[in-house]
């Protein structure tokens, strides 16, 4: 009998957390629905703005490793005489 109590309380545990994991992960996608709606309500600040959250050495000098990479250009390319011939 006590292999039996302690199998439900077990099991009981285990529904218990996956109730509360996949009825959180529930409320996490209503709030990007939300997110992405509000996107359009705001214009490009340019990338001056995002250098000030991102340069932090804690985070890894996210902004830094950006702008010495070539993505960091990729408007500038797109721009090109080049791109424009392609199309």
């Amino acid at each position: 009998m006590e292999l039996i109590e302690k199998w439900f309380r077990r099991g009981f545990g285990f529904l218990l957390c996956g109730i509360v994991v996949f009825g959180g992960l529930g409320i996490i996608h209503e709030g990007h629905a939300g997110a992405t709606e509000s996107l359009f309500l705001h214009r490009y600040v340019g990338v001056q703005s995002c250098e000030v959250c991102h340069s932090s050495r804690l985070l890894g000098g996210q902004y830094q490793v950006w702008k010495s990479s070539p993505h960091s250009r990729a408007y500038a390319d797109l721009s090109s005489s080049e791109a424009i011939d392609i199309g």
